[in-house]
């Protein structure tokens, strides 16, 4: 997928979210020429203002990302999140979504 394909379809869930704190930790990075690859810890947060629960719900887990060495510097070539736990009301990213899918045009 390409990274602006990526944006574009996840750009209207955080534009309905109230608020959001993503923190990532102890990143280890292995290099081989130009590619390389960063794992690290990651914590989600998501926060939004609802009448049907909870207004957080957060996860925790690593992402995997793969990294290319270009004339510019080092790029993201791919990113692998994998979720190992969660908490919270997991409902209310399907609420951030609903003003985009309520979009004239949509």
């Amino acid at each position: 997928m390409r990274a602006d394909d990526w944006v574009a379809g996840v750009q209207p869930l955080f534009h309905g979210l109230d608020a959001t704190q993503h923190s990532m930790s102890n990143p280890r990075v292995s290099i081989a020429g130009d590619r390389a690859t960063c794992s690290m810890y990651v914590q989600a947060s998501h926060f939004l203002r609802n009448k049907e629960g909870d207004a957080e719900f957060t996860i925790g887990g690593y992402y995997t990302d793969q990294l290319v060495k270009t004339p510019a510097g080092w790029k993201l070539c791919g990113v692998k999140l994998t979720v190992a736990w969660s908490r919270g009301n997991k409902h209310i990213m399907a609420l951030a979504a609903e003003p985009a899918m309520k979009a004239p045009g949509r």
